[in-house]
């Protein structure tokens, strides 16, 4: 018999923001989102809006943390802020453009392209910490949430989600992610005792 599922997750992305609009490295700097946005997460909401979710969770960046405000409005649940959701921190490649660093910081762009997730190129996070406080999160939320097969929607951001999503599917991460979360794009999956099952990507 196949295992019983502890969680089913719904991961998505923020909607569009001018930096991304732009191409530009967007961790700890934050905006609203755009019309362009706004108007993606409400066609997510409306694909989602029958799921039963028991409880909404965020980063508190305003643009994550507005995508979970029009998303509730569809599920009216139980919504909270966590700290651990944020973004990666880019420090000194913060809103600037792939072109931008290779010009400015050749070796470091070089380095990441390769997948050496060693170190932080940018002078920020590594990718392991950035996995070690994800982890941490979900660990929270599976003992805030015992109850098998309950659905637990998260609001973050494109390279915080790719890295969880590669802890939850033990999958290889790299400079490039092989999931790449476009604005709004909903990950789901489910969640067992020996891992993750992706059984939806948008």
């Amino acid at each position: 018999m196949f295992p019983e599922p502890l969680l089913n997750l719904l991961l998505i992305r923020h909607g569009q923001t001018q930096a991304n609009v732009e191409g530009r490295f967007y961790g700890r700097s934050d905006s609203e989102m755009t019309e362009a946005g706004r108007e993606q997460v409400r066609a997510t909401a409306e694909r989602l809006k029958d799921i039963d979710v028991s409880h909404l969770y965020a980063s508190p960046a305003i643009r994550a943390k507005h995508t979970a405000e029009i998303l509730n409005e569809q599920w009216k649940t139980d919504f909270t802020l966590d700290e651990r959701l944020w973004e990666i921190d880019h420090n000194r490649w913060e809103l600037m453009t792939p072109n931008e660093i290779m010009a400015k910081y050749p070796q470091d762009w070089a380095k990441f392209l390769a997948g050496d997730m060693s170190q932080a190129h940018h002078g920020g996070e590594t990718q392991e910490q950035v996995s070690a406080r994800a982890m941490n999160f979900l660990d929270s939320v599976k003992a805030d949430h015992p109850c098998n097969g309950e659905t637990i929607a998260l609001a973050a951001h494109g390279g915080l989600l790719s890295v969880m999503l590669c802890d939850l599917l033990g999958s290889q991460k790299r400079g490039w992610w092989p999931f790449r979360f476009q604005n709004a794009g909903v990950a789901k999956v489910i969640l067992y005792e020996f891992g993750g099952v992706l059984v939806g990507f948008e």
